[in-house]
Formats: structure tokens, sequence, C-alpha cells
């Protein structure tokens, strides 16, 4: 039973977006997938690696060998996991030397790799499992989830073996115990979710705005807008420390252009402040942003003006007051 169930979730899982970045365990360690960036880009998607929160990219691999489907970083420094989809070298493709040197483990294309809180402990999707760098799987009997609903959103891993899915039906689900047991937490919507650092943190976007969630979900607090267009985001170091990522391929091969964009946004303080940084072939440029939260204006002065004066059966007031 439980490998039939984990060939329905990976069935299933492919109707989900891609994920491009991942956070491994230094201040500000990310990996990202996304366009050659260079001046002279050739157009393939690279894998890169910013000790500096974005500030500097460093390519590690070029991925011109398939679609990839999402990446996943290890508690271990220096180890990453990577999905590929098909025709060609699909499977879990894991690295121990920061995406230098690759080891393949067919059967899992479809899937999305999450880490776990603990040292080699991988889930793929919600159906598998591995504590042991991904070299071998069990699966989840995922007791409570509606499996008839495609996922839309996967949140992975948590304190406490605590994953979180948004299902297409807009129900938000928890699972315990490596996901053997789901539990209904709310109707949400369709959004995207990512954990946070802390035990019930849950941050989730629905467009272009922000939502923090400190009660595992059953509660969100609106945290404002994003300054960029939203792909994929992951948890920093410290509770309210959130990356977001962006990217944008130009490529028109008829008319040489190959390239684009890799945005990165990042915030410390539960999205008051970010450090936005923007690559592209021309170069990089760093922006600041602050929330924007707006007030109700209030008038200093209220003029009341009415007509006739005198009057008996019927009257006209005028309110104006400076905008």
């Amino acid at each position: 039973m439980k490998r039939v169930i984990l060939f329905l979730l990976i069935f299933v899982v492919f109707s989900f977006a891609n994920r491009i970045i991942a956070k491994d365990s230094t201040p500000g360690g990310i990996y990202i997938i996304g366009p050659d960036v260079s001046p002279d880009s050739t157009g393939l998607t690279l894998l890169y690696y910013s000790p500096d929160a974005g500030s500097t990219l460093v390519i590690k691999d070029t991925l011109d060998w398939g679609d990839v489907r999402g990446i996943a970083a290890d508690k271990t420094e220096g180890v990453i996991y990577l999905c590929k989809v098909g025709p060609a070298y699909d499977g879990l493709w894991i690295s121990s030397d920061s995406g230098i040197i690759w080891y393949h483990n067919d059967g899992f294309g479809q899937s999305i790799p999450y880490s776990g809180n603990e040292n080699g402990e991988v889930l793929l999707g919600i159906g598998a499992y591995s504590i042991d760098y991904g070299m071998s799987f069990s699966y989840s009997e995922a007791h409570g989830l509606d499996l008839m609903s495609e996922p839309f959103s996967f949140g992975g891993y948590n304190q406490f073996d605590e994953s979180y899915i948004v299902m297409m039906n807009g129900l938000l689900y928890m699972g315990f115990e490596r996901d053997d047991t789901f539990n209904v937490i709310d109707s949400i919507g369709l959004i995207d979710i990512t954990v946070g650092n802390l035990s019930g943190e849950l941050w989730a976007t629905r467009g272009d705005s922000l939502f923090y969630s400190a009660s595992h979900g059953s509660t969100f607090i609106a945290m404002g807008t994003i300054p960029i267009p939203f792909q994929d985001f992951i948890r920093g170091i410290n509770s309210g420390s959130l990356f977001i990522c962006h990217t944008e391929y130009n490529i028109i091969p008829m008319e040489g252009i190959f390239g684009g964009t890799i945005q990165i946004c990042y915030t410390e303080d539960f999205g008051e402040n970010y450090v936005c940084i923007t690559h592209c072939g021309e170069g990089r440029t760093i922006e600041e942003f602050s929330k924007i939260i707006e007030q109700n204006k209030k008038p200093n002065n209220l003029e009341i003006s009415i007509f006739p004066n005198p009057f008996n059966s019927s009257v006209s007031i005028n309110l104006n007051y400076p905008s």
C-alpha cells in the first residue's frame, strides 16, 4: 500500500511549479537555479551559489540536460539535492561538494525535494523521505490527505516533522510523522507556502502579498507587498528572515539574444525592510525597500456650509476639507 500511494503522489506532484532556491546552513548561503546572466550568455540554465544573500553569484554547474523540478540544501554543508524531469537524466541527483560531482538516484523525476531538520534528511514531495542523504527511501501512508485533489504548494519540513501542503481545492494540510498523518488546518485559497524556522511558523503568498503565521497556519497576518514578482521563496536562518527569488529568461535564438535576469530579495525583520539584488547581463544592482503602510488622512480644517440659511423644509449641507 505504501508504494502505491507513493506512485500516486509522485504523479500528482507534476502540477506544481518548480522550486528554484534553496538555503544552506550558513547565514547568507543560498543556491539558485536560473538563466546564464553573464554578458556573453549562451542561454543555459545554471546552478549558482551565493555566500552573501545573493550579492554575488558563483556558477557551480551547468544544467543544460533537462528541466529542473526543484532543489534543496541539506543541513550538512555542501550537500544539495536536485530533481530533474525527462526526457533524459531524470530523477534525484545528490551532490556532497556544492554541485561539482553528482550521484544519480533515478525514479523520482516528478518529485520536489525538501531538506529536513537533521543531517541527511530529505523529503521528496509528500510521498517519500530519506534519512541517509537520499541513498534509500521510506514511504509515507498519507492518512487523512485528500488524494483526489492535486497538490498546489508544499511547505516542506519544519520542527517535529511538521510539513505543510495546499491542495488545489484550497485546503491547507499539516503533516506529522514524516507525512504518515495529515490534518486539515484551514481553507485559505490557492497560495504558495514555505515553512519558517520555529515550530508553527509558516510563510505564504497570494499574488504579490506576503502573509505570516506563527500558529501552524490556523491564522495568518498580512505582511505587506513583496518588492519583486513572486516565483519562489525559502526561510532564512532566523525567525523573521526570508529569501524571495524571481528568474526570467530572455532568449530569442533567431535574433541572437540569450540571457535573462535573477532577482533575490531578503528580509530579516518579517518584511519590514528588504534588500533586493538584480543580476543581468548589464551587471548588478542593489536596492532597499521599506514596508509602506497607508494611513487615512485626516483634515486639519473642516468647513461646513448650509444653504439656504435659515431654512424651512429642505437644506443642502456641503463639507469642504483639504485632501
